[in-house]
């Protein structure tokens, strides 16, 4: 570097005063400056070099007596391998230099320290100019700094060359391991930065910073991430640039191979259905007599060899070889007749460098599955409600007839659903709803005209029910006892307001002692005792119908759901959690898992669970116990389900070949 600067300082010297006008009078300021102590730092991160700092000293004295001033200090930096044209030009003003260096004047102390910065190495020309007084207009003294670029030349010198690169890590290499690679670089200009890089199984670029070296042989540890596949051969290639910006590239043998240790993925999903564990109808449990279905998802970062499973305590053990990244497979297993007790299952997947992943233990209790008295039939068209009626052992289907338009009341039979009687009633009628003694069948039409059916009179019939006050809203009808009913009045000028009807006659009068309430939901409890008011956005109040006793119960799921209550009116649930009304504590009911998509019914008394499964099973869950105990057979699926007001009889709603069906299971 000493040479060097001293170069640059003997070659300035000759410089000076390129710019005057005339040969200065002895008289006049003559400036003499030079750098000392220089350093270049190459500033670096995790990508590698980022750019030089450049800091130096400028030294200097000057002679004369005439007055001088400073004009500026100009910069010209030079990257690359060119000394001509500048990638970059700045200056400082008059002010400015008379700030760095303090005022011309005949003295020898002249020092200031410098730090220049630039985002590769750079060759920079600092142009000091100043007017020296008297008849000459200016003058200028030139110095050099190599900042990272130390040749004085016009030209850098030779380019690098890389040489006796090789991979010192041979055989194989698992993913997360490291791969050794050396390289000699010679680079006359100074060594930039080189990228060691491997492709193949795996790839990685290495940024090295070289901090400007003319000669290096080193070793580089290259990280091989632990995500590193599929398995393949590792190929590596040293880039490396000096500080003229020139490039070289060589590449390295032999090649280590990368070894898998990565064992593949098996899921097992032991299912009471072929489709699988997404289905939505999909027991949590099997039947006696019923299949077992082993559903195999099984992937590798490489490729799979096998595949295996196991099923006991048939038994059953079996696997297939594979030769893919994926595979996915459904193993079916007939359960032997008779058999009860619990299947237990497990699957291993092996890819082919012989890593192995085994499943835990999938375990699914087989249960009886209990004869049960079921009666269907296929119903006349769509279907709107349906009501079943313990006391007259009825069921009531509101639908269209055959012709698909007309709207009828059908009776069916309790014991055989045969059809026992009809009745043609206006279009758009809708939503069935039974008195609570049974004594008459109420829908309504139009939300103004209310039907009543006299269910002790031998045929069907209906006395129609007109008003104005008959605009229904939120819940429609809602039975109570004493053979009343209630419902919320709307109207675009007044508040909602409950009220009462006659079921005998359909007279009309304010509910007395009915809350305010808010929207328009209200429902009754099962034996119609009481009736429930949503009063706001959390709570819903109980109102005594005999003694217009109000309790309040407070919830934050009621601003999002409307509750069920029980028959008695004591709670109130929503999904298997209960709020009971006149405490406010909270229970749980052990529901079957709400992640399937089964309908379900629940026991008046709220102690048993019947749930639609695949196949046309309903399975019984004891909510005392949290747990299945047994399947009642019935003919398909349920879309919908409807317990009876006793809960002797559940109808279940099913689609075959276009039509509506219907299915009455007796509950034992």
């Amino acid at each position: 570097m000493r040479r060097v600067l001293a170069l640059v300082a003997v070659a300035l010297a000759s410089a000076c005063g390129s710019e005057a006008t005339a040969p200065p009078a002895k008289s006049l300021l003559r400036l003499t400056l030079a750098i000392s102590n220089p350093s270049v730092v190459v500033v670096a991160d995790s990508s590698g070099p980022v750019g030089v700092s450049c800091v130096f000293t400028i030294e200097g004295s000057a002679t004369g007596d005439t007055p001088a001033t400073w004009r500026r200090v100009g910069f010209r930096v030079f990257g690359g391998t060119s000394r001509s044209t500048p990638i970059y030009v700045d200056s400082l003003s008059a002010s400015e230099a008379l700030q760095a260096y303090g005022p011309l004047t005949a003295r020898s102390d002249y020092a200031t320290r410098w730090t220049l910065s630039f985002n590769r190495p750079f060759y920079v020309e600092m142009t000091h100019v100043f007017a020296p007084g008297g008849p000459v207009g200016v003058d200028s003294v030139t110095i050099a700094i190599p900042c990272g670029q130390a040749w004085a030349t016009p030209t850098p010198p030779a380019p690098p060359t890389l040489s006796a690169i090789y991979l010192s890590t041979v055989g194989a290499v698992a993913a997360g391991g490291t791969v050794d690679v050396t390289y000699t670089l010679n680079a006359p200009a100074g060594a930039w930065r080189s990228d060691v890089v491997l492709t193949g199984g795996c790839s990685v670029d290495l940024p090295v910073v070289e901090n400007l070296q003319f000669a290096i042989t080193r070793t580089v540890h290259v990280p091989l991430p632990a995500s590193c596949g599929p398995p393949a051969a590792l190929h590596a290639a040293v880039y490396s640039v000096d500080a003229a910006g020139r490039g070289v590239v060589d590449t390295a043998g032999p090649a280590p191979v990368l070894r898998d240790t990565t064992p593949p993925s098996i899921t097992l999903d032991l299912e009471s259905d072929s489709s699988g564990a997404a289905s939505a109808y999909a027991s949590p449990t099997l039947v006696q007599g019923d299949t077992a279905y082993l559903r195999l998802t099984s992937a590798d970062a490489g490729t799979l060899a096998r595949v295996s499973w196991t099923a006991s305590p048939f038994g059953v053990r079996d696997s297939v070889p594979l030769g893919a990244t994926a595979d996915l497979r459904s193993i079916r297993v007939p359960l032997p007749p008779g058999f009860l007790g619990t299947v237990q299952a497990n699957a291993a997947a092996t890819d082919k460098a012989g890593n192995r992943t085994t499943t835990p233990d999938q375990l699914l209790p087989v249960l009886p599955r209990t004869p049960g008295s079921v009666v269907s039939t296929t119903l006349r068209g769509p279907t709107f409600d349906i009501a079943l009626d313990d006391v007259h052992e009825r069921v009531y289907v509101l639908g269209r007839g055959t012709d698909g338009t007309a709207t009828w009341l059908f009776a069916y039979s309790a014991f055989t659903l045969a059809l026992e009687d009809s009745l043609r009633v206006a279009d758009n009628t809708v939503s069935l709803m039974l008195a609570k003694d049974a004594s008459a069948l109420y829908a309504y039409k139009d939300r103004q005209h209310v039907l009543r059916v006299d269910l002790a009179a031998p045929r069907l019939a209906y006395t129609a029910f007109d008003s104005t006050d008959f605009l229904l809203r939120g819940t429609s009808l809602v039975a109570l006892a004493n053979g009343m009913l209630a419902f919320v009045k709307t109207s675009p000028t007044t508040f909602p307001v409950i009220l009462a009807m006659r079921g005998d006659d359909g007279s009309v009068s304010p509910l007395v002692g009915a809350p305010n309430l808010v929207g328009t939901s209200i429902f009754a409890s099962g034996d119609g005792r009481f009736l429930f008011v949503k009063t706001n956005p959390t709570v819903w109040t109980r109102m005594d119908i005999a003694t217009g006793q109000l309790v309040a119960v407070t919830a934050p799921e009621f601003a999002t759901t409307t509750p069920e209550p029980d028959p008695s009116g004591a709670r109130l649930r929503i999904a298997g959690k209960t709020f009971d009304v006149a405490t406010g504590a909270t229970g749980t009911l052990p529901l079957a898992p709400t992640t399937r998509l089964a309908p379900f019914v629940l026991t008046p008394d709220w102690r048993t669970q019947y749930l639609g499964y695949r196949n046309g099973v309903v399975g019984v869950q004891q909510l005392t116990t949290g747990g299945m105990d047994h399947y009642i057979g019935v003919p398909r699926w349920a879309a919908s389900m409807l317990m009876s007001p006793t809960g002797r009889r559940i109808a279940l709603m099913y689609a075959t070949g276009g039509g509506s069906n219907l299915a009455l299971l007796s509950v034992p």
